[in-house]
This record gives structure tokens, C-alpha cells and sequence, in this order.
């Protein structure tokens, strides 16, 4: 029951965030703004969680995330509820700018109440568990809210969301109650050490940077459809982020795929590679390799989640809270730069161009991964 309900929680938290993300067209139309703007429901959201992860992880080692999780999903249920009650586009962006600033606690003190699972093998499987139920719920927020906005009413989407939420709240609040780690205030300095592991820091750049490439793809997908095939409907938009599913497996089989690297790092820098090779199919303006890349560039960006997640825990056994909020914090700095950097690019040259952007970047980080993996074979060596 516990597994249940932290990986259902985890599932309508990635739901709620990415829900917007199909019916970026029909808010174009219905509220007579730019791609860029519309953009920007996601850009509000993952800009706030790239910051307040890091102060949530030093509450999360003193309080319990228990009580934590209980608060974030009353306040995100509210957020549903108001985001389909008002009109103006400036109040669903100040709403989604809210929901950034509570998603993190419902993720930080989810990762954490994993984290402090005291069987290692344990902590190892559900932290995997918990990698696929943010996947599905990515995928089928995105997939959901495109077919009832198809059928019925984009509205429709986060009313059901909403009402979720409430029917999770007593699960949740028969959770056992995992106590902080620490009995005082932890320090900035407690953040410096965490940041001082250069393979830690690997892990936090890493999965930054592929997840900005990531959102990249996936924020201005609907825009790519539509300049394709002005036809293309909410509902079959949303069927091309059916290749969410793939990263399901991966995170699943994670431990199993590592085994064919010398060190999960070496696996990190391998699937930053065949990510820059598989966006070169994004050039062909065709439908089809649309719909392809997406599993490709799934299992590959949840491949290195699932291991830098892994990582980091296993790395720090200590002050696991400020770990996982740091790591949130990274990783959802890197989705809101992704979420809106690529949009003056796209508006000016094309989707072409934002292609090549996101190759160099890619490029950059798999330079940085040769020259980290050469210097932990010259310490290990020494």
C-alpha cells in the first residue's frame, strides 16, 4: 500500500505538470497569443522547481516528507480546480507559476521518502518504481488531456486531475511518517560538501542538460505537428508522446543495463552520445521520425535519470533530503531553460536551427563526460 501510494502520487504530480503540453495549439487560438507565450505555461512552472527543491530538501531534514506530501497535493488539487476557473491567459500562467512552486515539494519528499528506506536493495527498486511512475504520468497527462480536449473540453483534463488529487489525500495520510535525518538545522556548508563530490556534480549535469534538450524536443513537438500537418488534432499530438513508455523499461531494467558498462558514469556519457546521433532524424520533415525519436530519446533521457537518481543516493548516505532537493533542483533548472531558450530561436530561423543548438549543447556535456570519466581513471589509477 505504501508503494502504492507513493507511486500514484508521483504519477498525478508529473500529470499535472506536463497536462498543458498537448493543447499548446488550442491555447494559441483561444487565447490569440504567440508559440512563445503559450510556451511559457511550462517555462513558469519549471522555473520556480529549479529553485525551491533546494530549501524544501533542508526542511525535508528536519520534518517528515510525509506531512509534506500531504500539503503539496491539497494545494495542487486547488491549482486544477483554478486553473479552469479563470480566463485571462495571464492568470493561468501566474496558477501554473504557482503549481512550480509546489510540485517540488510533492517530488522532493517523494525521492526523499525513498531514500530513507533502510534496505539498500529496496531503496534501489522502489527509487526504479518511482523513475516509471513519473514517466507514465508524463506520458499520459500529456495523452489524456489531448483526447478529452479532442472529445470533450481541454477543462475536462484538470477537473479530473483535481478530483484525483482529493481521492489520494487518505492514502497519503495513513503513510508511516519517516522522521528527519538530522535534530538540527543543517547549514549552507552541509550543501557546499554535497556539491565538493565531483561524481555527484557529474550526476547533477548530466541529467540537467540532457533533461533541457529533453523539454526542448517535447515543448515545441505540438508547434513541429501542426507546421507539418495544419490538420493534426489535440488527440493525435498527444499519441506522439506515447514513446514516454519506452523509459518505463529502462528505468525498470536499469540495474540490469549498467552491467554492460564499467561505470554508471560511462553509461551517462554513452546515452549523451547516441542522443546528439538520433536528434539528426529531427531534420527530415516528415511525421514519422517525430514519432520514432521520441522512444529513442525517451530511453536514453531516462537511462541517465534513472542512474544519476540512483547515484546520488548511493553516493551521499547522509542528508538525503538536501541531496534530492539539489538533484530536483538541477534537474528542473536545466527543464526551464529547455522549456523556453529554444522559442526566440524557433520564432527567428526555424525548427531546424533549434535542432543544432540542442546537438551543440549535447556536445558540450559529452565533451565534459570524456574529460571527467579521463580524470576518475587517472584518481583511481594514483
Amino acid at each position: 500500500m505504501v508503494l502504492f501510494t507513493i507511486l500514484s502520487s508521483a504519477l498525478l504530480g508529473f500529470s499535472a505538470l506536463y497536462a498543458p503540453q498537448p493543447l499548446y495549439p488550442v491555447f494559441q487560438i483561444s487565447f490569440n497569443v504567440t508559440p512563445t507565450q503559450v510556451a511559457t505555461l511550462t517555462t513558469l512552472t519549471l522555473l520556480p522547481m529549479s529553485v525551491a527543491p533546494f530549501f524544501y530538501g533542508f526542511l525535508l531534514e528536519v520534518f517528515s516528507p510525509q506531512r509534506l506530501l500531504l500539503l503539496s497535493l491539497i494545494l495542487l488539487a486547488f491549482l486544477q480546480f483554478s486553473f479552469i476557473a479563470f480566463s485571462p491567459f495571464w492568470a493561468l500562467q501566474m496558477i501554473r507559476l504557482l503549481s512550480g512552486l509546489v510540485l517540488p515539494a510533492l517530488f522532493t519528499s517523494l525521492m526523499t521518502y525513498v531514500a530513507r528506506l533502510s534496505d539498500p536493495d529496496r531503496r534501489r527498486r522502489w527509487m526504479a518504481y518511482y523513475i516509471a511512475a513519473t514517466i507514465l504520468g508524463g506520458m499520459s497527462g500529456r495523452l489524456v488531456s489531448g483526447a478529452i480536449s479532442h472529445y470533450f473540453h481541454w477543462q475536462v483534463s484538470f477537473l479530473i486531475l483535481g478530483c484525483s488529487m482529493l481521492f489520494i489525500l487518505y492514502p497519503v495520510w495513513r503513510l508511516p511518517e519517516e522522521k528527519g535525518e538530522s535534530n538540527r538545522a543543517i547549514t549552507w556548508s552541509s550543501a557546499l560538501r554535497i556539491l565538493a563530490n565531483r561524481e555527484v556534480v557529474f550526476y547533477y549535469i548530466a541529467v540537467s542538460f540532457s533533461f533541457l534538450v529533453f523539454v526542448a524536443i517535447l515543448n515545441f513537438l505540438p508547434f513541429r505537428i501542426r507546421e507539418l500537418n495544419p490538420a493534426a488534432s489535440e488527440f493525435y499530438i498527444g499519441l506522439n508522446y506515447i514513446g514516454y513508455t519506452i523509459g518505463i523499461v529502462v528505468a525498470v531494467n536499469n540495474q540490469r543495463l549498467q552491467r554492460w558498462f564499467l561505470h554508471p558514469a560511462q553509461g551517462s556519457s554513452y546515452a549523451v552520445f547516441f542522443m546528439i546521433l538520433v536528434l539528426v532524424l529531427l531534420y527530415l520533415p516528415m511525421l514519422w521520425t517525430l514519432f520514432l525519436v521520441m522512444f529513442v530519446l525517451a530511453a536514453l533521457f531516462f537511462f541517465i535519470h534513472a542512474t544519476a537518481s540512483t547515484c546520488v543516493n548511493k553516493l551521499e548516505s547522509g542528508n538525503h533530503g538536501l541531496v534530492n532537493g539539489l538533484y530536483v533542483s538541477f534537474y528542473y533548472l536545466g527543464g526551464s531553460v529547455g522549456s523556453l531558450a529554444p522559442g526566440p530561436i524557433y520564432a527567428q530561423w526555424g525548427w531546424s536551427w533549434v535542432i543544432a543548438a540542442l546537438q551543440l549543447l549535447l556536445l558540450l556535456v559529452w565533451i565534459y563526460s570524456l574529460v571527467y570519466l579521463k580524470s576518475r581513471k587517472l584518481r583511481t589509477q594514483n
